[in-house]
């Protein structure tokens, strides 16, 4: 009896806690170690102050470092069960430990780059990367590679002795016991994380609701926050978003914002400059092909005065990037963080200082996209008209009409910014009926039925719709030139969005694919005394800004507030440019065009490489590509963060 105690006292009974302790175990370990990562971000310069702003930053970094563990603890939990095979359970924990070490080496690299470029990896990184010769370009040598790839080693090899110590170890049996006797950790846990997930993503639809700068220019402190919009249903409870006034007095004071270096450089404008009058045309959808004496007569009349730029391109294949690069003259990636500071573009404020009349109206909505809280926010209720209800082409007839009316009654002695969004170009490309000058068109549009083959007669209605628009833009021109001196003061800008496909790449529409059709419109430029030019060089929406700048005295180049060029340089020559869709955007040079991911939801691996004109490319061009235009992808990554970030 007494030796059976001996026993017992030398091999005690080592508690058998079930596997989701062990399981649990290895949660609370996981997300220790992903905590640290995310409390680093927060050292890195970020914006503004405020209760709001310090909510944001602690439910996100409580919630986030759960977020990432999720797919370690999904492998883990099937690994950790009893009744797997044994090859089962060492697979699917090998998985586990994978994930985390995916998880933990992202948000390494993510810190480092943010640290030492101002922003997270995206799509253009991970294919510098992966491209030979990528990673030389980017100033690492091998012995800089072999030292990382070491560590990375090191770092799944940890990952695979804490996987399977939690799942096997007597001491991580001991633990999970001790933590299986307070029951309550099971539940309070997970409900205490997701509660802060759900704070966190809630702040970000009230920062939105209330355009909080201190929340809005934050969110992309941590990488792959979620956001929500939620302004309907805020609306419907009876709250009220932010005044125009106080949304006006944050552009101003965003000028110099901590995330927003825009412009690089103060700047300074010519004291004995011309105050020019600027009559800015755009049509929704308007694809450059439409620009002919049959469909447009009268621009393209206009036009032959002018600069007319027959290989232009837009900055999107959609609106809101495309009108943003036009204004900006900055790439589309950047909506987001000028949308948080609420900053207007300078072509507004160089106006503003030339003490102009405004007048902006579009035929659908300023609100969506956010155009009243980005590039006319510091713009007034009364200088901003919406017409969003109606038959579009009745729209474009009305927003004519009191353009019209607002010239004619404009104070001569003070310069004017007029700006037009016409509408009947988009989708479903509608005129009236009497107006038509293609008769053999589409009548109806079902979208459940339409096809290839029914191209052409979309096409017609497109040119019908046009030819409308046209007979607008025809007044407008007709009532500046007919008054000498509109005719010696107005600048002239008239272009498209983006542009619009009939299937001739199998889609229907815009902001679907990067295609020649979706992203080519026509630009037509006239200012007094210019000479009839016919450009057929490269040329894109982020140029329009910078040429105008020359025009309105300013003397700085252009590289302090733009990645644009002035069109009217003789030494002008673009080498390539970025148009922006939503999750991905595509690099464009003379030759090629590189489709890449520039948000979380991209595919970060792909590398689709195409002919400007669309055709696909073997292996062989496409490894030349990635190796002839390094430098370039590079430059362009610095392009689309030069004025955001460090």
């Amino acid at each position: 009896m007494e030796k059976s105690l001996i026993s017992q006292e030398q091999n005690p009974v080592v508690p058998q806690p079930s596997p989701k302790w062990r399981l649990f175990l290895y949660g609370v370990l996981m997300y220790c170690l992903l905590l640290p990562w995310f409390g680093l971000f927060l050292l890195q310069p970020h914006v503004g102050n405020g209760l709001g702003r310090d909510f944001f930053f602690l439910t996100s970094l409580v919630a986030y470092p759960f977020l990432w563990s999720l797919p370690a603890l999904a492998c883990a939990a099937i690994g950790f069960r009893n009744p797997l095979k044994k090859a089962w359970r060492i697979t699917f924990c090998s998985l586990a430990a994978f994930c985390a070490f995916f998880a933990g080496t992202y948000l390494v690299g993510d810190l480092i780059m943010l640290m030492k470029f101002g922003f997270h990896f995206n799509g253009l990184v991970f294919n510098l990367i992966f491209t030979p010769g990528g990673l030389e370009s980017m100033g690492l040598d091998w012995l800089t590679i072999f030292c990382l790839t070491g560590l990375c080693l090191l770092y799944l090899g940890f990952q695979v002795v804490l996987v399977f110590f939690c799942l096997n170890s007597i001491t991580a049996g001991r633990i999970a016991a001790h933590l299986s006797k307070r029951r309550w950790l099971a539940w309070a846990a997970p409900v205490f994380l997701l509660v802060s997930l759900f704070a966190s993503i809630f702040t970000t639809a009230v920062g939105d609701f209330r355009a909080s700068p201190a929340i809005m220019a934050n969110i992309e402190v941590f990488p792959g926050i979620i956001t929500l919009r939620s302004r309907k249903f805020f609306k419907a409870l009876g709250f009220k978003p932010r005044p125009r006034q106080e949304m006006q007095m944050l552009s101003r004071k965003n000028v110099e914002a901590e995330n927003v270096k825009y412009p690089a450089k103060p700047i300074q404008r010519n004291p004995e400059r011309k105050k020019y009058n600027i009559v800015w045309l755009v049509c929704e959808s308007l694809r450059a092909d439409l620009l002919t004496e049959e469909a447009m007569p009268n621009t393209w009349n206009f036009a032959k005065t002018g600069h007319r730029f027959l290989n232009h391109y837009s900055g999107g294949r959609g609106t809101r990037p495309g009108m943003f690069s036009m204004f900006y003259a900055l790439y589309g990636n950047n909506w987001q963080s000028f949308l948080g500071q609420r900053r207007g573009p300078l072509i507004i404020d160089w106006m503003r200082q030339d003490n102009a009349q405004f007048l902006c109206q579009t035929s659908a909505k300023f609100s969506y996209p956010e155009f009243d809280q980005t590039i006319f926010v510091t713009l007034s209720t009364e200088e901003l008209r919406e017409h969003p209800k109606g038959f579009p082409p009745d729209r474009d007839v009305t927003l004519t009409d009191q353009m019209l009316d607002f010239i004619q009654k404009r104070d001569p002695s003070r310069p004017f910014f007029v700006f037009g969004f016409f509408e009947s170009t988009h989708a479903p490309y509608t005129f009236p009926p009497d107006k038509a000058i293609r008769k053999d068109y589409l009548p109806k549009i079902n979208y459940a039925t339409v096809s290839p083959k029914d191209a052409p007669l979309l096409f017609n209605r497109d040119i019908n719709a046009a030819h409308h628009i046209d007979s607008q833009i025809g007044r407008i021109i007709e009532t500046v030139m007919a008054d000498p001196q509109l005719a010696q003061s107005t600048i002239f800008v008239i272009t498209g969005d983006h542009g619009e496909e009939f299937f001739e790449n199998g889609r229907l529409g815009h902001n679907s694919a990067f295609v020649q059709q979706q992203i080519h419109p026509p630009l037509v430029l006239w200012f007094p005394g210019c000479q009839p030019t016919v450009h057929e060089q490269m040329t894109h929406h982020t140029d329009i800004v910078p040429t105008l700048a020359t025009l309105l005295g300013v003397e700085n180049p252009s590289e302090d507030f733009s990645v644009g060029q002035n069109l009217l340089d003789p030494g002008y020559g673009r080498e390539y440019f970025i148009v922006c869709g939503w999750e991905e955007a595509a690099f464009v040079n003379s030759q090629y065009k590189f489709i890449l991911p520039i948000g979380a939801k991209g595919a970060i691996f792909r590398r689709d490489v195409t002919t400007i004109d669309d055709k696909p490319i073997d292996e062989a061009r496409e490894d030349e590509f990635f190796q002839r235009y390094a430098p370039q992808l590079q430059q362009a990554l610095r392009d689309m963060t030069k004025f955001v970030g460090k």
